[in-house]
């Protein structure tokens, strides 16, 4: 399984997901970083990806924000599966606000159990 994390801070929750990756998959996933949404290149290329994994407060210098970048991956025509990532509670209504779709979510700081639970849920869908 092939799986884009779009995080700034990786560095802050490597551990967690190496851990998790080792103790649940036997290291099968494959984990691709972009602490920027410009590092990723074209957005259709997600479409090789099963899951993307979206931090919500991406840096200042990323030219889009983690709403910004969900919105425009829902546009794409094939589209993985969508985790989001955040430090803030109040996530899921400003989803709501900004008329996207309901996402799993997974608030920082992340503990390797809780993304094993989320991503053993995607990977049933």
């Amino acid at each position: 399984m092939k799986i884009a994390i779009f995080e700034n801070e990786y560095q802050q929750i490597e551990a967690a997901f190496e851990a998790m990756n080792l103790l649940y998959f036997d290291n099968k996933l494959e984990f691709s970083v972009f602490p920027s949404s410009q590092n990723f290149g074209p957005l259709e290329n997600l479409q090789n990806y099963d899951i993307a994994i979206v931090d919500i407060d991406l840096s200042q210098n990323s030219q889009l924000d983690g709403y910004a970048l969900l919105k425009k991956i829902e546009n794409l025509e094939k589209k993985p599966k969508i985790l989001v990532l955040t430090g803030s509670s109040k996530v899921e209504s400003t989803l709501q606000e900004k008329k996207l779709p309901k996402y799993d979510v997974l608030l920082k700081p992340v503990d390797f159990s809780e993304i094993h639970k989320s991503l053993d849920k995607m990977f049933k869908k």
